[in-house]
């Protein structure tokens, strides 16, 4: 899966319920993407035990500091 994130110096971070149980807390739910400058295109590894059809996703940012300390 691939994802056009567009920020001005903005940590990005990603949240996918893979399994569909209406939660982010899985292991395997939360990616930190990288810090942008501007725009960029991440890919996201579907995991091999990902149900099949439509999964929630979460895109999110913080100014930069943040690092990959994923924001809860």
């Amino acid at each position: 899966m691939s994802v056009t994130v567009t920020y001005n110096n903005y940590n990005v971070f990603a949240w996918i319920d893979w399994n569909n149980d209406l939660d982010f807390d899985d292991a395997g739910e939360t990616y930190y993407v990288g810090e942008f400058a501007t725009t960029g295109v991440v890919s996201i590894p579907v995991p091999a035990a990902a149900s099949l059809g439509n999964h929630r996703l979460r895109i999110g940012g913080a100014d930069s500091g943040l690092g990959s300390t994923i924001p809860f």
